[in-house]
């Protein structure tokens, strides 16, 4: 006979909840000590599955992206430039106002300013913000553009690069 020490296990890894299947003991032992129903207990591991999943979806999202690493706001000297407005650029990496609007974001200067910290440091944001970012410098997309219709198939790649 079959206990649920031996069946859950199997359960929960065929429902991919490997959050619940992780912790499931150790949230039951800590359920009998505190005294929980068990709605309780199971929100306990609702709450676990669903934190492991926003982890999870984040560094996925992250590296998908293709974004340059360590590219935060957190660690851009907005000293350096005077002329980048922090509570600007600030206002552009909290809101996704302008992204639901399909509004463009264009960044120009000279060179080393840091164009590609800030576009990295907004683009990092809204993904922690739950849109999905992909990453290209200029001359890297100019070239699969070319390629692509080259190849004649320019529109498929249009196609792909609007879903990102």
């Amino acid at each position: 006979m079959q206990t649920h020490d031996t069946v859950l296990p199997l359960q929960l890894k065929t429902l991919k909840l490997s959050s619940f299947h992780q912790h499931w003991a150790e949230c039951a032992t800590l359920a009998q000590q505190e005294g929980w129903d068990y709605g309780h207990y199971l929100s306990r591991l609702c709450e676990l599955e669903i934190q492991k999943r926003q982890v999870s979806r984040l560094a996925r999202r992250i590296k998908e992206s293709s974004l340059p690493s360590n590219k935060t706001l957190s660690n851009f000297d907005f000293k350096a430039n005077a002329s980048i407005k922090p509570a600007q650029i600030n206002a552009l990496a909290e809101s996704d106002t302008w992204l639901r609007q399909s509004q463009n974001l264009i960044i120009f200067g000279p060179s080393g300013v840091g164009k590609t910290h800030i576009a990295s440091a907004i683009a990092y944001r809204q993904i922690e913000l739950g849109h999905r970012v992909k990453y290209y410098s200029t001359s890297h997309l100019v070239q699969l553009l070319q390629q692509a219709k080259v190849q004649l198939r320019l529109k498929d790649l249009l196609v792909k690069l609007e879903r990102n």
